[in-house]
């Protein structure tokens, strides 16, 4: 008599918390502007982030980046943040936030 097996396929990661935000407004300009990076540590992402705030620099003056993966390496997560570590990001008062996930 042949076996007969019944499989339940379950997502170990749980479900997605998905809630509506409205956009922040966009800056007309990026001169002298603070510039957050901010990096889920999958490869390649660092790349681009370094990259892209290498082209910047060459087209605006003034422009600071903070590398979160640097001054805040709790950032670098593959999943959401906590409220603790996304005030943390806040407190460095960036005008804009650009963020790399890669692969």
């Amino acid at each position: 008599m042949p076996l007969s097996l019944v499989w339940d396929l379950v997502n170990p990661e749980g479900a997605a918390q998905s809630s509506v935000v409205t956009p922040a407004a966009r800056p007309s300009d990026l001169n002298h502007k603070t510039i957050g990076l901010a990096w889920n540590g999958k490869p390649g992402g660092q790349d681009a982030l370094e990259e892209i705030a290498r082209l910047l620099h060459e087209q605006f003056a003034g422009l600071h980046f903070v590398k979160y993966w640097e001054v805040l390496p709790e950032s670098v997560a593959p999943r959401e943040l906590t409220a603790a570590t996304i005030q943390a990001m806040a407190d460095h008062r960036p005008d804009l936030v650009l963020v790399a996930q890669a692969d």
